[in-house]
């Protein structure tokens, strides 16, 4: 059997199963909490634990690609098996507190105290990005400790924005597929495919739960299926990096469209000293939708948004990093145009990523400036 089909049909047994585990999950009477229905404008509670579906096919599809003798779990680093149990344990953790969250509200102290343990246990047992990659060939190196903290910083993130960003049938959980999609790319041509399988199980599992939450919304994610996909992209965006050598840029990247809604909400919220911790319609999905605009119609906005960053993300894969002294050195006996002509090259090579990253914010920046413009011309509270 060919690594190829191994991977096919584990791709297919976690769509598969999240499909049927989510189908049995409606039964489940696991209904959406007060709380959820004001965030998320729906008029009757839903089942909420397709999370725990999702959770079920991407255990699928990983535990048929470990199996003993597989040839995917031959082809693989070895340190690969320690940092997929440390992924898919720190998932698990974050999915079980999502769904006790989902069966009895949690105090959101206690929620943040342990989002913050799972955020260090990640980069403490997979390893944390210990260095940036900036201008010209050159890295910020940040050591172990601030890289730890770092680190866990983009757990803590990552985690939470796709936990706020779930308000609408299919926004969150089809954004996290189609970045998750892009990430599996992206680690593939890195040479990270233990990051890249993981990946795309998981982007499939998200898959099975869409057949019953778009657009109907018949079941949702809950906090379990949010948590759980947040702790999975934040770890996953870690083990890229340990594995293949993956710019720590790139995961930002590929959600960027998510990240940008929720930390422009956030600061925004902080600049009109709201409380950060209450729940809120504040995000530029809620102010679409208040504004009019269909909830499927934001969904399938956001979706695009999320497409256009990936092809950024695997472009940016795609491009060669050579440093400006590797590129010296091939052209040291060169004409002084040559020369020039392959330094500039290598320069662009080397900060088209973090270019691409500081422009993109800027654009949301700009966006969201816009977005609130437009909602108060039209009459809308946003201040």
């Amino acid at each position: 059997m060919s690594l190829a089909i191994e991977l096919g049909g584990a791709v297919l047994l976690a769509a598969t199963v999240s499909v049927a585990a989510c189908g049995m999950a409606m039964h489940a009477r696991v209904l959406d909490a007060p709380l959820g229905l004001a965030r998320k404008g729906d008029r009757a509670p839903v089942a909420t634990s397709g999370g725990v579906g999702v959770g079920f096919g991407v255990f699928a599809g990983v535990g048929v690609l470990s199996a003993a003798g597989s040839l995917w779990a031959l082809e693989l680093d070895p340190a690969a098996p320690g940092w997929i149990a440390a992924a898919l344990g720190v998932a698990a953790c974050a999915l079980v507190i999502g769904l006790l969250d989902d069966i009895a509200v949690f105090g959101p102290r206690l929620k943040g105290a342990v989002f913050a343990a799972l955020s260090f246990a990640a980069p403490i047992m997979i390893g944390p990005v210990e260095s940036l990659p900036l201008a010209f060939g050159v890295s910020l190196p940040l050591g172990y400790a601030l890289g730890v903290i770092g680190s866990a910083l983009w757990m803590f993130t990552i985690m939470n924005t796709v936990n706020f960003i779930d308000g609408a049938n299919g926004l969150a959980m089809g954004s996290a597929a189609i970045g998750l999609a892009a990430f599996s790319i992206a680690a593939f041509v890195a040479g990270a495919p233990a990051s890249a399988s993981l990946a795309l199980c998981a982007a499939a599992a998200l898959l099975g739960f869409l057949v019953w939450n778009f657009p109907a919304g018949r079941l949702f994610a809950g906090d379990s299926g949010a948590l759980f996909i947040g702790a999975l992209v934040g770890t996953l965006g870690l083990m890229a990096v340990e594995e293949g050598g993956l710019s720590p840029f790139i995961p930002p990247i590929l959600f960027f469209p998510m990240l940008a809604d929720v930390l422009l909400t956030l600061s925004w919220r902080v600049r009109h000293r709201a409380k950060l911790l209450q729940g809120h319609r504040d995000h530029f999905y809620h102010i679409a939708i208040r504004a009019g605009m269909q909830p499927w119609r934001v969904t399938l906005v956001y979706w695009a948004l999320m497409t256009k960053c990936g092809l950024i993300g695997i472009a940016l894969t795609l491009t060669p990093q050579p440093s400006l002294l590797a590129a010296a050195a091939a052209v040291a006996a060169a004409p002084f145009w040559v020369q020039s002509l392959v330094m500039t090259a290598a320069a662009i090579a080397s900060t088209a990523t973090l270019a691409a990253f500081i422009v993109l914010a800027g654009v949301w920046l700009k966006a969201s400036k816009r977005i609130r413009a437009y909602a108060k011309a039209r009459g809308l509270d946003v201040e």
